[in-house]
């Protein structure tokens, strides 16, 4: 296509010296089919090269999240040629893994269950994940490594589990009778400082310091569509 634009605006200059009209249609015609050859390349290249960086994102999450998917190997492969890089990366982390552990075990094992700051984030999270990245690189999977990995996720699992059922439970009556002294009082030093016409951020500020002096607390006030708010749950309107 691009040959045959070029050649009909080529042949539509030349025409433009006999017949004008002739001339000028086919010269335009032709730049026409250069300019839209030379569209469609630009539109492959940036599709091309959109769709390389988002295989480059998903492949730098994958390589954490799963990193002996089939998947991650083919994105290695369309990437690469190849999923050779990934597996020398995978044997560098693992050959880390293992030197940190000889010098500081628990330090170590602690270091894979910091998801969002450490030096391995995820890849180590689990203790499936370790033996499958071992398996997978046809190394020893360490025993040691392996129970203490699970060892310490099944705590953190086990705390958090605990962490949401306590949250979940309803206040007993002691914080149930705070709440509603609190309440009782907050209600009428607010009505109090509303008599007086006080604005609102005089009227919380005066709230927080009585709270300090009076009850020796700290307590949070908002105001929200005249609803008064203590605490985040304690709310009334005057």
């Amino acid at each position: 296509m691009l040959l045959l634009g070029s050649s009909m605006a080529v042949v539509g200059f030349l025409l433009l010296w006999f017949t004008p009209y002739v001339g000028l249609l086919t010269m335009v015609i032709g730049l026409g089919i250069v300019w839209s050859n030379e569209d469609q390349k630009i539109k492959k290249k940036n599709e091309k090269k959109l769709y390389e960086q988002e295989s480059e994102r998903m492949f730098e999450r994958l390589k954490f999240d799963d990193p002996t998917s089939p998947q991650l190997f083919e994105l290695s492969t369309l990437l690469y040629g190849t999923i050779k890089p990934h597996e020398a990366w995978l044997l560098e982390q693992l050959d880390d893994l293992e030197l940190m552990y000889v010098n500081d075990a628990k330090g170590t094992i602690d270091e894979t269950q910091n998801v969002s700051h450490g030096k391995f984030k995820n890849l180590f999270e689990t203790a499936e994940k370790y033996k499958a990245i071992c398996t997978f690189l046809s190394r020893e999977c360490s025993s040691e490594i392996f129970e203490d990995i699970k060892t310490v996720s099944s705590k953190i699992d086990s705390d958090m589990s605990k962490s949401d059922d306590q949250s979940g439970l309803p206040p007993n009556l002691n914080d149930l009778l705070e709440d509603y002294d609190l309440e009782v009082w907050a209600k009428a030093l607010i009505k109090k400082e509303t008599d007086a016409r006080n604005d609102r951020n005089t009227i919380i500020n005066t709230v927080t310091i009585q709270a300090r002096k009076e009850l020796n607390k700290s307590i949070s006030v908002a105001c929200l569509h005249d609803e008064w708010i203590i605490n985040g749950r304690i709310k009334f309107k005057l």
